[in-house]
């Protein structure tokens, strides 16, 4: 029977000079190259299950142990016992001691050799501890010398402040020593000052005194020389005048403040003192100051 087989068109036909397909190209390529190497890769596999097979059989074969052969002897009766010479008994020897049993020696039990282990991979947790750690360490570092540097910069601020202190503690004490001193001086100089003021009036006042005394001896003489004194009077009174005196010294009024009791020795000192017109002048006026009042004690001298 006949078998029908379509037409083909020759348009159908691929053309061999068109341009393949890339993925087909990669599959016959990747074909090819399964079908080469399939020969060998069997081959490969056959081989080792043949050493497998080898080596179970042969390690099997090799621990098994043939069994020994049992031989036994069989008798009918067994055989008569003849009457044998007694054997001589032999005294027991000495017991020799035995010696003690040696223990065997104790083999030494060997440490493990040490294995080496491979360093381990830390793990992302180590590493981010480990960072933390150094960061923290790195601060601290820093806070601890920033707590130096601050603590050195008090400590010497405190000693610049201690060093100025001191030196104004210093210069203190010697301006007070100055000032002590200076005080002192001034003190002595017053004092020398005053004790000098001091002689200079007693001076002053001796001059004005010995002048007053000079002054007064000359009014007294000149009275005692005007006075007319009657020979009755006896003894020695005393009378007491005062004497006022202008600005240039000069006596314009004189009085008998403080009679002597003798009323005719008194009134003759009165009559003395009226009849004088013209006052002596004092040598100095100037010695007698601001004195504008002498007081005289005229005692009769006979």
């Amino acid at each position: 029977m006949a078998t029908y087989s379509p037409r083909r068109n020759p348009r159908d036909a691929p053309d061999p000079r068109a341009p393949r397909d890339p993925q087909e190209n990669r599959r016959q390529r990747n074909g090819k190259r399964h079908d080469q190497g399939r020969g060998p890769a069997l081959a490969l596999a056959l081989l080792v299950h043949a050493a497998f097979f080898a080596l179970l059989v042969f390690s099997v074969s090799w621990q098994t142990k043939p069994t020994a052969p049992l031989m036994a002897e069989v008798w009918d009766s067994l055989p008569p016992v003849r009457n044998a010479p007694p054997t001589p008994t032999k005294p027991d020897p000495t017991p020799t001691p035995t010696p003690p049993p040696v223990a065997p020696p104790i083999p030494k039990k060997l440490p493990p050799p040490e294995v080496e282990k491979a360093p381990s991979q830390p793990t992302k947790a180590e590493i981010d501890l480990k960072v933390k750690q150094e960061r923290e360490a790195i601060k601290k570092q820093v806070r601890e010398e920033k707590e130096l540097a601050d603590k050195k910069k008090f400590d010497d601020a405190k000693k610049d402040q201690d060093k100025k202190k001191t030196e104004l503690e210093k210069k203190q004490r010697e301006d007070a020593a100055n000032q002590r001193a200076l005080d002192n001086k001034i003190k002595q100089e017053q004092a020398a000052l005053q004790a000098r003021e001091s002689q200079a009036r007693a001076s002053q006042l001796a001059s004005q005194q010995a002048a007053q005394a000079d002054y007064a001896g000359k009014i007294a003489a000149l009275i005692r020389s005007r006075a007319n004194i009657p020979d009755t009077v006896t003894d020695r009174p005393k009378v007491q005048i005062r004497l006022r005196l202008l600005v240039n010294g000069v006596v314009f009024d004189a009085q008998v403040v403080k009679p002597s009791g003798n009323r005719v020795y008194d009134e003759s000192i009165e009559r003395a003192i009226n009849g004088i017109q013209q006052w002596p002048l004092p040598d100095k006026p100037e010695l007698l100051g601001s004195t504008r009042t002498l007081i005289l004690n005229i005692e009769h001298e006979r």
